[in-house]
């Protein structure tokens, strides 16, 4: 028996996503896909569009036979520690042989490359990466360009890289396999067939393009709607909440906030009697030295009260949320059952 591994969002779960899984199993052999996924939010700092049962159902009826949950601590990270979460779960399981995931490029040997090249910030690049700080770029941004300058990748290949530092650190017998991605691009929001990025699908969600959503969703999803009738959730559902967070936190209480940088803090109690919409909130408080994703992810965690304590204790679990072929007695005695 081969078993093969994903770590996703499904935010929502899409014909990309599907495709994934067939060909996981076609090209590797596997004979069972498990997914880890993302709970009620994802790693942008974001709510999950559609529920967690949702978003399971979907993936079992297209294909995946185990749906287990990411931590929150894992989910609410950067790519870096995103990555290690979800490999550390399938590494530890002991029962993992591949690990699937896409990619721009859709070459392992040059994803190797520059995974093994990217784990030394070289002086050419800590010079690249001053000057792209100094241009008004973020880190993240100012980090991609000094590494597309020293070894060339594509910024869509920054989380495979990822995926490959981690099962080096973990030693991790895991074979990692690479497909190449099917969809215009991450941002991008042209279909290309049946395919659609997540960003695009969203943007149709909320507009309502049902004959968009019709040609790049699988029949899963329109089954699970069918049963449960989700209501999808976007940001701003969440700004009511997130301000009296804000509000209600004194400043202590907002610099113990996992991810949550110390000018940030200050400046959400300086401003804490205004009222701001999650989107435009997020946007305010952006600022050089800081992404859109890492902003966002702080104010998720304030949201969910994680400080920086609980964050050590988020890492050591995980949930199932759903099984389709496989036999529960089967699996590692690490699972909560949802």
């Amino acid at each position: 028996m081969k078993t093969a591994a994903i770590i996703a969002e499904y935010n929502p779960f899409h014909n990309g996503h599907k495709y994934q899984i067939e060909e996981t199993k076609r090209q590797t052999g596997a004979n069972f896909i498990v997914v880890v996924m993302s709970g009620d939010f994802v790693q942008r700092g974001i709510p999950a569009m559609y529920s967690k049962t949702f978003r399971t159902r979907s993936a079992l009826l297209s294909g995946a036979d185990l749906v287990i949950e990411m931590p929150i601590f894992g989910t609410l990270s950067a790519a870096q520690d995103f990555a290690r979460c979800g490999v550390s779960l399938f590494h530890h399981m002991g029962m993992i042989d591949v690990l699937s995931f896409g990619s721009e490029s859709g070459n392992i040997e040059e994803l190797w490359q520059l995974a093994n090249h990217s784990a030394l910030e070289t002086n050419e690049q800590s010079a690249l990466i001053r000057e792209g700080l100094r241009s008004g770029l973020t880190y993240p941004q100012a980090l991609t360009l000094a590494k597309k300058e020293t070894v060339p990748a594509s910024p869509n290949d920054i989380l495979a890289v990822e995926y490959l530092k981690a099962l080096k650190e973990f030693s991790s017998d895991i074979s990692p396999w690479t497909l190449k991605r099917s969809d215009p691009g991450y941002h991008s929001e042209d279909r290309n067939g049946s395919f659609a990025s997540a960003t695009a699908i969203r943007k149709a969600v909320f507009s309502k393009d049902l004959e968009f959503l019709t040609a790049v969703l699988p029949d899963s999803h329109f089954e699970c709607m069918k049963e449960e009738s989700e209501i999808p959730l976007f940001p701003n559902d969440f700004s009511l909440l997130l301000n009296q967070k804000i509000l209600t936190s004194d400043l202590e209480k907002l610099q113990n906030i996992f991810g949550m940088p110390g000018d940030l803090a200050a400046k959400l109690y300086k401003n804490r009697l205004e009222f701001f919409r999650a989107d435009t909130l997020t946007a305010l408080r952006k600022d050089r030295q800081y992404t859109y994703a890492r902003v966002s992810r702080a104010l998720m965690n304030l949201m969910l009260d994680i400080s920086v304590e609980d964050s050590v204790c988020l890492q050591i679990y995980s949930v199932l949320h759903g099984s389709g072929s496989w036999d529960s007695k089967d699996l590692p005695h690490c699972f909560f059952q949802n």
